[in-house]
């Protein structure tokens, strides 16, 4: 038995020794996403819908409790297959139409570096982690992202954008595989008559840096 045990040990040690595969997440996911913006040193938290398989995703942000004059909440749809984000203020309700820029999924990608490996949570209740970056032998990192081991969920990414030079740190916590309010995906009808606009928007930028880019 306790050499048995032994051996059993010995291939775990071998097994988590090893440096974890890059991955993909699971095509579809229902989450809650917290972002936060260290230059404007905002929060904003959306509920969200991930659909690889249609190259969509849909935020639709989370109301502030207590007092917030002037602010705005927006539904935003992304819907890269067709190139068209929509951008609705349910404030105003008011939309915006503009482009959505190419679909890269919740992954690790093929090039990124190992970094480090550790449990998220106490005893009983922890969760293995793998983090993984962009850096490379010639530039330090502009993105870090932490995954579950086992599933390949997102927890935790770190993103420098360079188009504005903001830094985005996003929290994914609530993860469920499958769609669960699939009618996020439905623009509403001001979004319909919405003329198209050139470019993506920063705003629809900030939240599309949720999701792992292909690195060069």
């Amino acid at each position: 038995m306790y050499s048995v045990l032994a051996l059993t040990l010995l291939g775990a040690a071998v097994v988590y020794g090893q440096v974890p595969h890059h991955c993909f997440s699971p095509p579809q996911l229902t989450f809650r996403a917290t972002q936060y913006n260290h230059e404007f040193t905002t929060f904003r938290q959306f509920d969200a819908e991930y659909d690889a398989m249609g190259e969509k995703i849909a935020f639709d942000e989370v109301e502030q409790s207590g007092p917030a004059p002037g602010r705005q909440y927006y539904r935003i749809i992304i819907l890269h297959r067709e190139n068209i984000a929509y951008e609705y203020n349910r404030q105003t309700k008011t939309c915006k139409k503009g482009q959505a820029g190419p679909f890269f999924p919740f992954a690790v990608p093929e090039n990124a570096t190992f970094e480090a490996e550790f449990y998220v949570g106490g005893p009983g209740e922890e969760v293995e982690a793998v983090e993984w970056s962009d850096r490379s032998a010639t530039a330090r990192e502009a993105w870090v992202g932490v995954f579950s081991r086992f599933n390949c969920y997102p927890l935790r990414s770190f993103f420098l954008n360079g188009r504005n030079n903001e830094t985005l740190t996003t929290q994914y916590f609530d993860l469920v595989q499958g769609i669960v309010d699939p009618q996020l995906f439905i623009p509403p009808q001001e979004c319909l008559q919405a003329e198209k606009t050139e470019g993506i928007s920063d705003q629809v930028a900030r939240l599309t840096s949720m999701y792992t880019r292909r690195f060069q």
